[in-house]
């Protein structure tokens, strides 16, 4: 069995580091690891805090660290596949910000900004027209921009609209944005309907658009632009088509701001994103439509379904599966323990077959993991074999591997 991986692919994220209220590098390195994709830092700033809801919070700009940073990884030769940039603490950022990617970015690294500085209308705590305009001269350094709506409207130079907003307010920004370089661009927190949020992003090259929409939950909730951003970045990355991306950055979006609601999570903490993507995602995201009877109306029903949303339900199955292994594990006799170190665990049946479900067993466990050929079968031709030839067989179990070893 050809137990090689592929190397894995890296992304450089460039935002602030908030140390309590998840945002900025707090969301973008856990949910870019949690994809497959190494996530390496370069961070713009230090606060105790994210800056909403939260007073007192302290502030350290790193600008000096910023190059340095890029110019030992370009010294050392580090493969940045792509960039993916957030909160910048000041306009003179920005050029750091062009240069740093002077400095890593290869000519075929995916490079994905998202301009932190505005919603709901207005600018955040300390921004200005000047960290717009430094924003707009980047524009067109970027594959891929995740603007809000607010910050759209003011890049665009046109009126922002809270809502709802029309296709052909969409077709303005997209064609303003598209203008001043950018390629994908993909706007986030749209409302077509009052009661209907989402992300819709167009290829201004294309002219290709797709939409991903959920229903609307009042209130704000802070991360959740980190969230999308670092999911979508993260995922193209690794090659997923544009369509795929979105609607799973914004499955992953919606479903964490549904934890937070459940738990009753304070919304200046952030969102509860954590253990959502428990498995192993697949570099190509799938989505499915399946159609069943609706528990709600009772009438037949199709729906969409993305490999976010199933990782999640079999999240809690998966986490029991692990406690039940290591229940097992502080059970087994030391004697057999040292064989499983040695031999690894095997996993056999249709659960095994679930795509990274042996790398998370082994992750969890340490202790290396492989999945039988024929799981599906093996079983069923063991138990076979076995009462063939029940006349030879012993009671208790039988390690094989010491037994050849025994023999020879």
């Amino acid at each position: 069995m050809d137990n090689t991986l592929p190397p894995l692919k890296r992304i450089a994220a460039i935002h602030d580091l908030s140390g309590l209220g998840k945002c900025s590098l707090t969301v973008a390195l856990p949910v870019i690891s949690a994809t497959g994709v190494e996530c390496a830092c370069i961070p713009t700033a230090v606060l105790s805090t994210h800056t909403g809801e939260f007073t007192g919070w302290t502030f350290r700009d790193l600008s000096d660290d910023m190059l340095p940073i890029a110019h030992h990884w370009q010294r050392i030769g580090a493969r940045i596949d792509g960039v993916y940039s957030g909160y910048l603490a000041s306009p003179e950022q920005a050029q750091l910000l062009a240069q740093t990617l002077d400095c890593i970015a290869a000519p075929d690294t995916l490079v994905v900004i998202d301009p932190v500085m505005a919603d709901n209308g207005s600018y955040y705590s300390k921004i200005d027209d000047r960290m717009c305009a430094a924003f707009r001269r980047l524009l067109s350094r970027a594959d891929v921009i995740t603007p809000n709506v607010t910050e759209a409207a003011l890049l665009a130079g046109l009126p922002y609209e809270p809502g709802t907003h029309s296709d052909a307010y969409l077709a303005q920004l997209f064609q303003a944005l598209g203008a001043l370089g950018a390629g994908v661009v993909t706007v986030t927190g749209v409302r077509p309907q009052p009661d209907v949020i989402g992300n819709v992003a167009c290829d201004c090259r294309t002219g290709e658009m797709h939409a991903s929409m959920r229903p609307a939950h009042p209130g704000v909730f802070y991360g959740t632009g980190d969230v999308f951003a670092s999911a979508l970045a993260a995922l193209l990355v690794r090659g997923a088509p544009l369509s795929a991306a979105l609607e799973t950055a914004t499955a992953l979006t919606d479903e964490s701001i549904c934890r937070s609601l459940w738990r009753d999570t304070p919304r200046r903490f952030g969102v509860d994103f954590e253990g959502i993507a428990c498995l192993v995602p697949r570099a190509e995201v799938g989505i499915q439509e399946v159609k069943g009877r609706c528990l709600t109306t009772g009438l037949p029903k199709s729906v969409k379904i993305s490999s976010v949303e199933l990782v999640e339900a079999i999240a809690e199955p998966a986490r029991d599966i692990l406690e039940t292994i290591h229940m097992v594990l502080e059970r087994t006799p030391p004697e057999l323990v040292a064989d499983l170190a040695q031999n690894g665990i095997i996993m056999a049946g249709g659960g095994s077959l679930i795509y990274g479900f042996d790398q998370l067993v082994e992750k969890d466990t340490g202790i290396r993991t492989t999945v039988v050929d024929d799981a599906l079968s093996c079983a069923a031709f063991g138990s076979g074999k076995m009462l063939m030839n029940l006349n030879d067989m012993q009671d208790g179990m039988v390690n094989l591997a010491r037994k050849r070893q025994m023999k020879a």
